[in-house]
């Protein structure tokens, strides 16, 4: 399949499960006092989903400064989406897979009743040892030992 074949099929995709859930959260919204945020996480490239990452809203008020609240892993498409969001500004920050938090240097504005679709573009950092596994950096260092 070509690089335009799988976008077009990611694009599809986010079309039907934003489709399927669009009228629920409608309907939500009617009945709440908090907000809605989806999107999709994407790499540095602009173009390739971030699959297992999740996205954290952090309040940004100083009386509020440890409310955070995480949605569930984004799909192979890069999807997520985090509903019961209080009104308010909030930090966003995306976990990787590993765990690494990936600043977005974003804020956003949620407000009750409503839903922002707001879609994220971030870079993985590279530790130390660059993006090497665990694993990698301990066949490394078992390699530097036979060596002294």
């Amino acid at each position: 399949m070509t690089k335009s074949g799988k976008a077009m099929k990611a694009w599809m995709v986010t079309a039907v499960c934003l489709g399927l859930v669009w009228p629920a959260v409608a309907i939500a919204q009617t009945q709440s006092d908090e907000g809605v945020i989806t999107g999709v996480v994407y790499q540095k490239d602009k173009e390739t989903p971030l699959e297992k990452a999740r996205v954290r809203l952090q309040s940004v008020k100083k009386q509020e400064k440890k409310k955070t609240y995480t949605s569930q892993p984004t799909n192979e498409n890069g999807l997520y989406a985090l509903s019961g969001i209080p009104e308010g500004r909030y930090k966003v920050i995306v976990i990787s897979k590993g765990g690494r938090k990936l600043k977005t240097r974003t804020v956003v504005n949620i407000t009750a009743g409503t839903s922002l679709e707001r879609d994220f573009h971030v870079k993985a950092r590279k530790g130390f040892f660059g993006n090497c596994t665990p694993c990698g950096i301990s066949l490394v260092l078992i390699g530097l030992l036979f060596l002294l």
